[in-house]
């Protein structure tokens, strides 16, 4: 998801940030239309749940595809140690080959 990866290419992040942007250049131009100063409050209001909302979606993806990444490889690694260290188990030692070596 980095922008290294892909130079060209904006992150998840980036997007809604410009979308945010473009909301608030948007809203502006309601509030000039509008013209009375009671207008600001519900626009601002409106305009502060879609970002919040907004930004609330972004971490939910950004946190599933990064959930998405992370299990697989998660899965793979069943924490079980590689099959040369099984025998010093069976054996008694501390399944460690330098400090079951000799001395």
């Amino acid at each position: 998801m980095g922008s290294s990866a892909n130079p060209g290419r904006l992150t998840l992040r980036q997007k809604s940030a410009l979308l945010n942007l473009g909301l608030l250049m948007s809203a502006l131009p309601l509030l000039l239309i509008m013209g009375e100063p009671r207008a600001f409050v519900p626009i601002f209001i409106l305009l502060s749940v879609i970002s919040l909302l907004i930004w609330i979606m972004t971490l939910i993806v950004n946190w599933t595809l990064v959930m998405l990444s992370v299990l697989p490889r998660l899965h793979s690694n069943t924490g079980k140690p590689p099959k040369e260290q099984w025998g010093s188990l069976s054996q008694g030692g501390l399944a460690d080959s330098w400090l079951d070596g000799p001395a």
